[in-house]
Parts: structure tokens; C-alpha cells; sequence
């Protein structure tokens, strides 16, 4: 909602809230994503930095790296994620989609589009194509949540969201261990 605000803003904005520049015009981000010499993701990618304060979990191999580190996990992510494995799977998702709109419109009546919908679709794809386990996948709402929080400002809301995700955040680590993925996943695929 506040995209063409910042854009508007200017190509560089000063946010004095939370002491942090901001960038939301496309040539700016594009430049800065292609310069990790100067904008470091090696140190976090939102709001923490790293080098200053101990990530909440371990950081991402791909997301929260810099070359050649980056590079290595990215060449291999490209092979295991390629749109070729994506398009594979494109019948299998079509179908699950509209066996969940069909037993939506069959209860009839009114639904919450966020869990029955926006939250029910991913849950019953991404976890298949990652590998994990089937026990546990509720974790996985509220270990996203997180996940997005951490990039924010270390406030009430990511305070609470962290408490929430104790559990899930436990269950993730132990479900993407080698010995828990299942054959023919993603996370198999990478290891």
C-alpha cells in the first residue's frame, strides 16, 4: 500500500524511525542487489545487523550470504529449482486447487480466504515439494511468520511472533535434517 509512496519519496530514503536507508525505485534496487561488495547480505537482509547482534536462527545459506558463498548455493538452487521441476508439478498443484475450491464452495456459505485459502493452498504443495515429513506441518504458518518478522524493526509484534514459533522453529530444524527429508523432495534433491 505505501510502494508508490516510496517510490515517490526519492531513490534513497532515510527512515529516522528506525535509522536505516530505503530503497523502492526498480534501478536502485537492481543496482544495489548487483553491488553486495557495498550492501552486504552476509549480514542480514532486514533490519539486524549480524555483526552486531546474534541472529535469531541460523542464517540462510542463500538469502543471507554473500559471493562466493552466495554463488555456490545459488548454482546448486538453480539446479534443484529449476522452472522445468516447477512445470512438473504445475498438473499436481492444479489439481489440488481445485479440489480445495471445490470442497469450499461445497460448505457453502462464507470462508476466511486467509486460513482456508491463502494459507491451506502452500500448505498442501510447498511441504511435498520441499520433502518434510507429514507430522508437524502446522509449524509452518507460524515459523513464516517469523521468518517475515525478523526482517521488521525488533518490536512487540517479532517479540511475539518468536514466542509463538518455539515450537515450529524446533520442528523445522529437525524436519530439514537429511535423515527426515523425504526421497525425491527438494531438500533431498540438495543434499
Amino acid at each position: 500500500a505505501y510502494h508508490p509512496e516510496l517510490r515517490d519519496a526519492g531513490p534513497i530514503i532515510w527512515f529516522k524511525q528506525y535509522a536505516c536507508y530505503g530503497l523502492a525505485r526498480f534501478a536502485e534496487v537492481r543496482d544495489a542487489l548487483n553491488d553486495w561488495q557495498t550492501f552486504v547480505s552476509g549480514r542480514g537482509v532486514g533490519l539486524a545487523d549480524f555483526a552486531h547482534e546474534e541472529p535469531w536462527r541460523p542464517p540462510s545459506l542463500l538469502l543471507e550470504a554473500d559471493p562466493p558463498l552466495h554463488d555456490r548455493t545459488r548454482g546448486l538452487m538453480n539446479k534443484v529449482a529449476a522452472l522445468p521441476a516447477l512445470r512438473m508439478r504445475l498438473p499436481e498443484w492444479k489439481v489440488k486447487a481445485a479440489g480445495l475450491v471445490r470442497a469450499l464452495v461445497a460448505r457453502g456459505g462464507t470462508f476466511d480466504a486467509v486460513p482456508d485459502l491463502a494459507e491451506a493452498f502452500p500448505l498442501s504443495v510447498f511441504p511435498d515439494l520441499i520433502g518434510l515429513r507429514d507430522d508437524g506441518r502446522e509449524h509452518l504458518i507460524p515459523y513464516a511468520t517469523s521468518v517475515f518478522n525478523a526482517f521488521g524493526p525488533r518490536n512487540a509484534l517479532l517479540e511475539q511472533s518468536m514466542a509463538e514459533a518455539m515450537a515450529a522453529t524446533a520442528w523445522v530444524a529437525e524436519a530439514c535434517k537429511r535423515e527426515y527429508l523425504k526421497p525425491g523432495g527438494w531438500g533431498a534433491s540438495v543434499y
